[in-house]
């Protein structure tokens, strides 16, 4: 993680005495859904005294490891006994790419060279990496980006170095992960993960918001899992709670089966079983997720100055194929600071060759490179390529208004919105983020409320062809093309927390809530808001 600003370190201060008002609080008083864990290996627990994750430790801390190389870089072994590739195409688990490195995994052994880009310098040799004594020889599973590196263990355990100043000491390793602030219990991965990828995505790194304005990221990073049979994208943040509750949406409304993923700088890149390609950049603190370090808003029409980010978070982008037959192995590279500079990569065979067809993400010319790869599957692959969400029908009023969400999906953002004024239907559409939590919860809705960081919005189209009972209704209880609604939602209930309406699950009385106890997240989103001048949201 990066080092905190002064306004940073002023809502840490916030956040921090908020903690530990929370660490001693119970969880909802429900079956416990969390993956959090320590190592099954007595030998790795040790471990938890790593010194990633340590905000601001990481690059201070002095080298405690006898294990240098001569250019003064920790963790460094002795040269590769076996032959490595001079080139490292497609972080597929048993290779990685940074900034710096290059990685391949080999018998449970972690290898290394320095790297731009995969490709190994010239005269660079492979070296071993000197992994803590319990990790040595047991690594199953290898993911890097930026500065961030992770390993996973046969049973599923991350490990995780933040490798300050490129170093790779025994030392900075750690299996902590989840609340508060990367100090958590540690996170065991699940058994239906078909691929793994670790991104970090930092200062002096930028992007551009769906308004065209560039920012900097708050710094944050993020282990994306393609779960389900390609059916679901769960993801983790090292400051977040280890369960399967935070996903990103597939690709169209989340219809779209996926094959593999691979992710760089919060950029996900996603291939369908039916061979299509996807992009889209998302991550907790582009969600509009973080109000402790970042400052979001709905309102348009802002001028380019405004530091602000806007909401709602890009969608996903569907990228035009290379002109022949791919398969599933893909990868995407970083090329430059910015989030649009990434190089997307796709394994194929080509006219009688295999190679790789790369393409920049924001170009749109394909080139093939042909050489030694490992293919993936062929696409498109046998069976269904499609998803069914599992949704709600929320019926009820808004103001007195008759209104429907036909088709809520907890996982998938926007949704459609309409409510009967004058004797027709009025089209809105509803945008929901998950909110801050740092309590572990179950996937989906169930009898504890899920709240959400929310809008109406009033889409241009429904705007130019408003009527007069429309326009009144609009004047009334809307504000401009967003209206800022937070919401909570259970299986039989969805609640407008600043308004004060209520939808039920097809219109019928909902169950009451499972008793819980307020997240900790919950009451710092709260204090954020009301710090910023927004609206707190009450209860109703």
């Amino acid at each position: 993680m990066p080092r905190p600003s002064p306004r940073s370190r002023r809502r840490i201060a916030a956040a921090t005495a908020l903690l530990a008002i929370g660490v001693s609080a119970p969880v909802v008083l429900a079956a416990n859904p969390s993956q959090a864990a320590p190592p099954l290996n007595p030998l790795c627990l040790p471990l938890a005294a790593g010194t990633t994750g340590l905000y601001g430790v990481g690059t201070t801390l002095p080298v405690l490891s006898q294990e240098l190389a001569s250019d003064g870089i920790g963790g460094l072994g002795p040269v590769a006994d076996r032959p490595l590739p001079r080139r490292v195409w497609f972080k597929d688990g048993r290779h990685a790419i940074s900034n710096t490195w290059a990685f391949a995994l080999r018998d449970g052994d972690l290898f290394v060279a320095p790297a731009e880009r995969g490709v190994v310098g010239p005269g660079e040799r492979w070296r071993r990496v000197v992994l803590p004594a319990c990790l040595a020889g047991r690594v199953a599973h290898v993911s890097a980006d930026n500065r961030l590196l992770t390993v996973q263990t046969a049973d599923g355990q991350v490990y995780s170095n933040d490798m300050p100043g490129n170093d790779l000491s025994p030392e900075r390793w750690t299996w902590r992960w989840g609340p508060y602030l990367w100090i958590g219990a540690g996170v065991r991965i699940w058994r239906d993960v078909t691929a793994a990828a670790a991104s970090e995505f930092a200062a002096p790194e930028t992007f551009t918001d769906v308004a065209g304005r560039r920012h900097q990221p708050i710094g944050v990073a993020t282990y994306y899992l393609l779960r389900d049979g390609g059916r679901r994208i769960t993801y983790l943040d090292p400051w977040l709670p280890s369960d399967r509750s935070r996903e990103v949406c597939t690709p169209d409304d989340g219809s779209t089966r996926l094959a593999n993923l691979d992710a760089s700088g919060s950029t996900v890149f996603a291939v369908a079983r039916d061979g299509s390609l996807h992009t889209r950049l998302y991550d907790f603190d582009i969600s509009g997720a973080n109000p402790i370090f970042g400052s979001y808003t709905w309102q348009t029409g802002l001028g380019p100055r405004d530091s602000r980010w806007q909401l709602p978070a890009p969608g996903w982008e569907r990228q035009a194929p290379p002109p022949g037959p791919i398969t599933d192995q893909v990868s995407i590279v970083r090329t430059g600071l910015d989030a649009a500079q990434r190089e997307l990569r796709v394994a194929a065979r080509w006219q009688g060759r295999t190679g790789v067809w790369t393409r920049p993400l924001a170009g749109q010319r394909w080139s093939f490179h042909p050489g030694r790869v490992q293919l993936g599957r062929r696409l498109p692959l046998r069976g269904s390529d499609t998803v069914r969400p599992q949704t709600v029908r929320f019926l009820g009023s808004l103001a007195g208004a008759p209104a429907e969400i036909g088709s809520f999906d907890w996982a998938c953002t926007p949704t459609p919105l309409r409510v009967r004024v004058g004797g027709r239907w009025l089209a809105l559409r509803l945008w929901a983020y998950d909110a801050l939590r740092q309590h572990p919860r179950a996937v989906g809705l169930d009898d504890v409320p899920r709240l959400y960081n929310a809008a109406i919005e009033l889409p241009p189209s429904s705007r130019a062809d408003l009527w007069p009972a429309a326009r009144s209704w609009v004047a009334r209880h809307l504000d401009g093309r967003f209206t800022v609604a937070p919401i909570e939602v259970t299986a039989t209930r969805l609640r407008f927390r600043v308004q004060c309406w209520q939808l039920t699950a097809d219109g019928a009385p909902p169950r009451p809530d499972a008793l819980a106890v307020p997240d900790t997240g919950t009451l710092l989103d709260a204090v954020m808001e009301i710090r910023d001048g927004g609206v707190p949201a009450g209860r109703c």
